[in-house]
């Protein structure tokens, strides 16, 4: 396994993971994960445990977990490289991999997308591609309606696997919306009211309806969830709620799950432990290009062939940097 050199201000993200790992209720080992963006900002911070704003995050996660229970599955995908600022990459299905890498793509907005000359075309002109529509098509074997689209069912647009993408109307991709970040509740469709309790809404065919008011968010969205469930089917919306709190999380999995992945696209995470495989296969997913972990003592599992294996194999190009633990102590007993 190649390391790539650590950076002069890696050693100060690398004690910022480590302080938040401090807040962690897991009786077993205690992570912290902070990540950069490719402009040095901080995308998002988060310790393992519960998923963030969960209900008894004052206990630990494993409680009531059968033992190694795993925390999500993640379906194999090949990397692109992405060109322009930033240049981070996106996942395809093997399938859809070598095709698509005959051209070059990058970001425009929040999806990814390609220009192209067409044989015929006025001088100049040219024809914007867009890649998921491109993956879809190839998986349905048509060319899409005027009135189709197509919906990132997680909603990260960096996430092209087919598994991801789905047919839509305009309607139904507009309900899968991500969750703004201007909205006090934490959940979709549901606010505060002037007197301090919860109000569930929900919008059907233009008209707002009011689900009622509840004494928590937790209870008025519940009650948006089913609503949305009956109207919406399968695209209720992916972000109507956060995560159930028998889920439990790896830092790394919490500030992916936290962040906007066009924020993360071509940045920096940082790892109070080693990854394990789960968040080894999630990392290549989260759009970094880099990843600084503390190895040694402090870190409760290793970096074994299996994980080398999966970086080797999906591609993706990203520099690994390991800070030992013994160098940290080390710095950190000279800098007292």
């Amino acid at each position: 396994m190649r390391l790539t050199p650590l950076q002069p201000q890696d050693r100060h993200w690398i004690e910022v993971a480590l302080l938040i790992a401090k807040a962690s209720k897991c009786v077993r080992a205690a992570y912290g994960c902070v990540i950069l963006s490719a402009d040095g900002r901080v995308v998002a911070t988060a310790r393992n445990g519960k998923p963030r704003g969960s209900a008894n995050d004052h206990v630990c996660y494993r409680e009531g977990l059968p033992p190694n229970a795993r925390t999500m599955d993640w379906p194999p995908g090949k990397a692109i490289l992405l060109t322009g600022e930033n240049s981070g990459y996106t996942l395809v299905s093997e399938e859809d991999h070598d095709y698509l890498s005959r051209w070059k793509w990058h970001v425009n907005g929040r999806y990814v997308r390609r220009s192209e000359h067409i044989l015929g075309e006025p001088a100049g002109k040219n024809r914007v591609f867009t890649l998921h529509r491109e993956v879809i098509e190839r998986q349905i074997g048509r060319k899409l309606e005027k009135d189709e689209e197509v919906d990132h069912i997680t909603g990260n647009p960096l996430d092209n696997r087919r598994d991801n993408l789905r047919v839509a109307t305009h309607a139904e991709n507009m309900r899968n919306q991500k969750l703004r970040s201007d909205n006090p509740s934490g959940f979709t469709g549901v606010g505060e009211t002037k007197s301090g309790r919860w109000e569930a809404r929900i919008r059907s065919e233009g008209t707002l309806i009011s689900l009622g008011r509840y004494d928590t968010p937790e209870e008025a969205a519940d009650v948006y969830r089913q609503a949305a469930k009956e109207l919406f089917g399968e695209f209720t919306p992916a972000q109507s709620c956060r995560p159930t709190p028998q889920c439990c999380l790896h830092s790394e999995q919490n500030a992916v799950m936290f962040s906007d992945p066009l924020e993360r696209l071509g940045g920096t995470m940082y790892v109070s432990g080693i990854p394990c495989n789960d968040c080894a296969l999630l990392i290549m997913q989260s759009g970094v290009r880099r990843l600084v972990y503390l190895d040694g003592p402090a870190a409760s599992g290793h970096i074994g062939s299996s994980t080398d294996e999966l970086w080797a194999q999906y591609g993706v190009p990203i520099e690994r940097c390991a800070f030992t633990f013994e160098r940290w102590a080390r710095e950190f007993e000279e800098a007292k």
